[in-house]
């Protein structure tokens, strides 16, 4: 499933930092202020793979999550989670409280994830 402007107009709209993550790659397709301003990032993200964007957090439970997420179709969260993003060109230790909710479509199998 393509995402398109609208799903991102939702997600701008929303007052805490939103992404929406799509396939097994989880590429990113609609993402807010709010959670660009976490990432220190801009919006040439869209259409990258999260991995890709965010080596940084590679070896944090953030990857592990999502996956299971998307694999499982159950809801995954973390509660001040320990993960690092990259700030001024260095990597900065940040605790975040995060979750994953998976995203069915009509035949109700996963196809993207929201975080919040």
């Amino acid at each position: 499933m393509l995402f398109n402007n609208s799903e991102q107009t939702i997600v701008d709209a929303l007052p805490i930092a939103t992404c929406i993550f799509v396939g097994e790659d989880h590429r990113i397709v609609a993402v807010n202020d709010p959670m660009l301003k976490i990432w220190n990032k801009d919006r040439s993200i869209i259409g990258l793979p999260a991995e890709m964007v965010l080596p940084e957090i590679g070896g944090h439970v953030f990857f592990d999550l999502l996956g299971q997420a998307y694999s499982s179709g159950e809801p995954a969260q973390n509660t001040e989670g320990h993960t690092a993003f990259i700030r001024d060109g260095h990597l900065q230790d940040v605790y975040l409280n995060y979750s994953f909710k998976p995203l069915r479509n009509a035949s109700s199998e996963v196809y993207a994830i929201i975080a919040t």
